[in-house]
Protein backbone atom coordinates (compact mmCIF):
# COMPACT_ATOMS: atom_id res chain seq x y z
CA UNK A 1 0.00 0.00 0.00
CA UNK A 2 1.29 3.29 -0.79
CA UNK A 3 1.50 6.35 1.55
CA UNK A 4 -0.53 9.55 0.70
CA UNK A 5 1.02 13.41 1.40
CA UNK A 6 -1.14 16.09 0.66
CA UNK A 7 -3.80 16.08 -2.12
CA UNK A 8 -3.48 13.70 -5.23
CA UNK A 9 0.19 12.64 -4.25
CA UNK A 10 1.09 9.14 -4.16
CA UNK A 11 4.23 8.16 -3.13
CA UNK A 12 6.35 4.95 -2.11
CA UNK A 13 8.70 5.12 0.94
CA UNK A 14 11.79 5.67 -0.45
CA UNK A 15 9.97 8.72 -1.39
CA UNK A 16 9.86 10.27 2.45
CA UNK A 17 12.72 8.73 3.14
CA UNK A 18 15.46 10.13 0.91
CA UNK A 19 16.24 14.01 0.64
CA UNK A 20 18.69 12.31 -1.66
CA UNK A 21 19.42 8.43 -2.34
CA UNK A 22 22.95 8.67 -1.84
CA UNK A 23 22.78 11.69 0.77
CA UNK A 24 20.26 10.03 3.36
CA UNK A 25 20.64 11.33 7.08
CA UNK A 26 21.55 9.44 9.71
CA UNK A 27 18.20 10.09 11.50
CA UNK A 28 16.12 9.75 8.30
CA UNK A 29 17.70 5.90 8.10
CA UNK A 30 16.69 5.19 11.69
CA UNK A 31 13.50 6.45 10.73
CA UNK A 32 12.82 4.77 7.49
CA UNK A 33 11.22 1.70 9.35
CA UNK A 34 8.75 3.59 11.18
CA UNK A 35 7.38 5.65 8.60
CA UNK A 36 6.61 2.41 6.46
CA UNK A 37 4.93 1.27 9.49
CA UNK A 38 2.58 4.65 9.62
CA UNK A 39 2.05 4.53 5.96
CA UNK A 40 1.07 1.02 6.29
CA UNK A 41 3.04 -0.18 3.61
CA UNK A 42 3.39 -3.59 2.68
CA UNK A 43 5.02 -3.96 -0.61
CA UNK A 44 7.80 -5.44 0.37
CA UNK A 45 5.43 -8.86 2.16
CA UNK A 46 3.71 -8.82 -1.27
CA UNK A 47 6.89 -9.31 -3.04
CA UNK A 48 7.84 -11.86 -0.63
CA UNK A 49 4.77 -13.73 -1.18
CA UNK A 50 4.98 -13.69 -4.63
CA UNK A 51 8.42 -15.28 -4.67
CA UNK A 52 8.20 -17.87 -1.73
CA UNK A 53 6.98 -20.52 -3.54
CA UNK A 54 10.42 -20.60 -5.03
CA UNK A 55 12.68 -20.44 -2.22
CA UNK A 56 14.47 -22.63 -0.71
CA UNK A 57 16.61 -22.45 2.46
CA UNK A 58 20.28 -22.29 1.83
CA UNK A 59 19.82 -20.34 -1.12
CA UNK A 60 21.41 -16.89 -2.13
CA UNK A 61 19.47 -13.94 -2.96
CA UNK A 62 20.99 -10.36 -3.96
CA UNK A 63 18.77 -7.55 -2.54
CA UNK A 64 18.91 -4.64 -4.99
CA UNK A 65 18.12 -1.00 -2.82
CA UNK A 66 18.68 -3.45 0.61
CA UNK A 67 18.27 0.08 2.27
CA UNK A 68 17.41 -0.90 6.29
CA UNK A 69 16.44 -4.37 5.34
CA UNK A 70 13.01 -4.00 6.17
CA UNK A 71 12.44 -6.32 2.37
CA UNK A 72 15.66 -8.53 3.66
CA UNK A 73 14.75 -9.55 6.95
CA UNK A 74 11.74 -11.66 5.38
CA UNK A 75 14.52 -14.10 3.26
CA UNK A 76 16.44 -14.07 6.54
CA UNK A 77 13.40 -15.54 8.13
CA UNK A 78 13.04 -18.05 5.17
CA UNK A 79 16.60 -19.84 5.56
CA UNK A 80 18.15 -17.61 2.81
CA UNK A 81 21.29 -15.99 2.90
CA UNK A 82 21.05 -12.82 2.05
CA UNK A 83 23.58 -10.10 0.62
CA UNK A 84 22.56 -5.92 -0.28
CA UNK A 85 23.42 -3.19 -2.36
CA UNK A 86 23.06 0.37 -1.85
CA UNK A 87 23.91 3.85 -2.62
CA UNK A 88 23.38 4.84 1.18
CA UNK A 89 25.43 4.09 3.64
CA UNK A 90 23.34 5.27 6.63
CA UNK A 91 20.61 2.28 5.30
CA UNK A 92 23.83 0.37 5.01
CA UNK A 93 24.17 0.61 8.79
CA UNK A 94 20.85 0.36 10.09
CA UNK A 95 20.80 -2.78 7.86
CA UNK A 96 23.78 -4.23 9.62
CA UNK A 97 22.79 -4.40 12.76
CA UNK A 98 19.86 -6.47 12.40
CA UNK A 99 22.27 -9.21 10.89
CA UNK A 100 19.92 -10.25 8.26
CA UNK A 101 22.79 -10.09 5.37
CA UNK A 102 25.96 -12.19 5.17
CA UNK A 103 27.32 -8.94 3.56
CA UNK A 104 26.29 -5.50 1.91
CA UNK A 105 28.37 -2.93 -0.03
CA UNK A 106 27.56 0.67 -1.37
CA UNK A 107 26.97 0.71 -5.01
CA UNK A 108 25.14 2.72 -7.68
CA UNK A 109 22.89 0.47 -9.54
CA UNK A 110 22.32 2.82 -11.99
CA UNK A 111 25.63 2.26 -13.47
CA UNK A 112 26.67 -1.54 -14.95
CA UNK A 113 29.57 -3.36 -13.88
CA UNK A 114 27.80 -4.20 -10.22
CA UNK A 115 30.45 -5.68 -8.02
CA UNK A 116 28.94 -9.97 -8.14
CA UNK A 117 30.70 -12.05 -10.64
CA UNK A 118 28.22 -13.63 -13.48
CA UNK A 119 25.74 -16.52 -12.17
CA UNK A 120 26.40 -15.89 -8.37
CA UNK A 121 23.02 -15.47 -6.82
CA UNK A 122 19.53 -17.90 -6.69
CA UNK A 123 17.67 -15.00 -6.66
CA UNK A 124 17.44 -11.47 -7.23
CA UNK A 125 14.71 -9.27 -5.26
CA UNK A 126 14.07 -5.30 -5.22
CA UNK A 127 11.48 -3.09 -3.65
CA UNK A 128 10.92 0.43 -4.02
CA UNK A 129 13.94 1.39 -5.40
CA UNK A 130 13.62 1.45 -9.69
CA UNK A 131 11.62 5.10 -9.41
CA UNK A 132 15.09 6.48 -8.39
CA UNK A 133 16.82 4.59 -11.77
CA UNK A 134 15.93 5.96 -14.92
CA UNK A 135 17.14 3.62 -17.20
CA UNK A 136 16.20 -0.25 -16.12
CA UNK A 137 17.80 -1.42 -19.00
CA UNK A 138 20.90 -1.14 -17.07
CA UNK A 139 19.32 -2.79 -14.36
CA UNK A 140 17.79 -5.86 -16.54
CA UNK A 141 20.96 -6.84 -17.75
CA UNK A 142 23.04 -6.53 -14.77
CA UNK A 143 20.44 -8.93 -13.00
CA UNK A 144 20.70 -11.14 -15.39
CA UNK A 145 24.54 -11.61 -15.28
CA UNK A 146 24.30 -12.42 -11.40
CA UNK A 147 21.72 -14.21 -11.58
CA UNK A 148 21.63 -18.62 -11.87
CA UNK A 149 19.77 -20.04 -14.71
CA UNK A 150 16.42 -20.83 -13.70
CA UNK A 151 16.75 -18.10 -10.76
CA UNK A 152 13.81 -15.88 -9.89
CA UNK A 153 13.82 -11.66 -10.31
CA UNK A 154 11.24 -9.91 -8.03
CA UNK A 155 10.39 -6.42 -8.09
CA UNK A 156 8.42 -3.42 -7.24
CA UNK A 157 8.13 -0.51 -9.92
CA UNK A 158 5.95 2.70 -9.83
CA UNK A 159 3.79 3.54 -12.95
CA UNK A 160 3.19 6.31 -15.03
CA UNK A 161 1.08 9.03 -13.22
CA UNK A 162 -0.97 11.46 -15.16
CA UNK A 163 1.01 10.58 -18.79
CA UNK A 164 4.09 11.72 -17.04
CA UNK A 165 7.34 9.45 -16.62
CA UNK A 166 9.27 11.15 -14.55
CA UNK A 167 8.59 14.80 -11.84
CA UNK A 168 10.47 16.13 -9.43
CA UNK A 169 9.20 15.50 -5.90
CA UNK A 170 8.46 19.63 -4.59
CA UNK A 171 9.48 18.79 -0.97
CA UNK A 172 12.79 16.55 -1.37
CA UNK A 173 13.78 17.55 -4.48
CA UNK A 174 14.46 14.57 -5.93
CA UNK A 175 13.66 13.39 -9.36
CA UNK A 176 11.34 10.19 -9.60
CA UNK A 177 10.69 8.10 -12.61
CA UNK A 178 7.65 6.40 -13.58
CA UNK A 179 7.87 3.42 -15.73
CA UNK A 180 5.41 2.58 -18.83
CA UNK A 181 3.90 -1.31 -17.68
CA UNK A 182 4.69 -2.36 -21.33
CA UNK A 183 8.34 -1.19 -21.72
CA UNK A 184 9.04 -3.35 -18.64
CA UNK A 185 7.48 -6.11 -20.26
CA UNK A 186 9.43 -5.88 -23.26
CA UNK A 187 13.07 -5.34 -21.11
CA UNK A 188 11.57 -8.96 -19.21
CA UNK A 189 11.43 -10.54 -22.54
CA UNK A 190 14.69 -8.76 -24.16
CA UNK A 191 17.04 -9.94 -20.92
CA UNK A 192 15.67 -13.72 -21.35
CA UNK A 193 13.50 -13.83 -18.06
CA UNK A 194 9.53 -15.20 -18.13
CA UNK A 195 6.97 -13.31 -16.36
CA UNK A 196 5.41 -15.50 -13.68
CA UNK A 197 3.39 -13.16 -11.71
CA UNK A 198 2.12 -9.43 -12.15
CA UNK A 199 0.36 -7.76 -9.03
CA UNK A 200 -1.27 -4.05 -9.24
CA UNK A 201 -1.42 -2.58 -6.25
CA UNK A 202 -2.37 1.40 -6.94
CA UNK A 203 0.23 2.93 -8.92
CA UNK A 204 2.83 0.31 -7.70
CA UNK A 205 3.30 -3.04 -9.96
CA UNK A 206 4.52 -5.97 -8.27
CA UNK A 207 6.17 -8.80 -10.32
CA UNK A 208 8.55 -11.88 -10.26
CA UNK A 209 10.00 -13.56 -13.14
CA UNK A 210 12.49 -16.28 -13.83
CA UNK A 211 15.68 -16.42 -15.86
CA UNK A 212 15.38 -19.01 -18.83
CA UNK A 213 17.28 -21.85 -18.45
CA UNK A 214 19.42 -21.37 -21.27
CA UNK A 215 19.79 -17.58 -21.81
CA UNK A 216 23.49 -16.02 -21.79
CA UNK A 217 23.95 -12.28 -20.99
CA UNK A 218 26.32 -11.66 -24.67
CA UNK A 219 28.27 -8.83 -22.87
CA UNK A 220 28.90 -10.15 -19.42
CA UNK A 221 32.60 -11.42 -20.33
CA UNK A 222 33.70 -7.92 -21.19
CA UNK A 223 31.65 -6.58 -18.00
CA UNK A 224 34.52 -5.30 -15.63
CA UNK A 225 33.75 -5.22 -11.47
CA UNK A 226 33.92 -1.74 -9.90
CA UNK A 227 34.59 -3.01 -6.52
CA UNK A 228 35.61 -6.35 -4.93
CA UNK A 229 32.28 -8.73 -5.58
CA UNK A 230 29.82 -9.45 -2.63
CA UNK A 231 28.34 -12.85 -3.21
CA UNK A 232 28.64 -16.58 -1.80
CA UNK A 233 31.85 -17.86 -2.25
CA UNK A 234 32.55 -20.39 -5.11
CA UNK A 235 33.81 -23.58 -4.60
CA UNK A 236 36.59 -24.60 -6.53
CA UNK A 237 36.11 -26.96 -9.32
CA UNK A 238 38.07 -30.33 -8.99
CA UNK A 239 39.49 -31.40 -12.39
CA UNK A 240 38.67 -34.70 -12.88
CA UNK A 241 41.68 -37.32 -14.30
Amino acid sequence: MEGRRGPDKEVEPSDLSMSEPSRISQYEAEQYDEQCRQMEWRGHEALFDMTFEYLTPGQSVLDLGIGTGLNAVLYHKAGLDVYGVDNSEEMLGVCTRKGVARGVKVCDLSQPGWPCERETFDHVTSCGLFHFIGDLDIVFAEVRRALKASGTFGFTVKGVIDGKTEYVDSEYKMRIYCHDEDVVDRLIVRHGFELMKKLHTGRTTILTGRRGLFSRCMSSKNVQIRENGIGPRRQSRQRVT
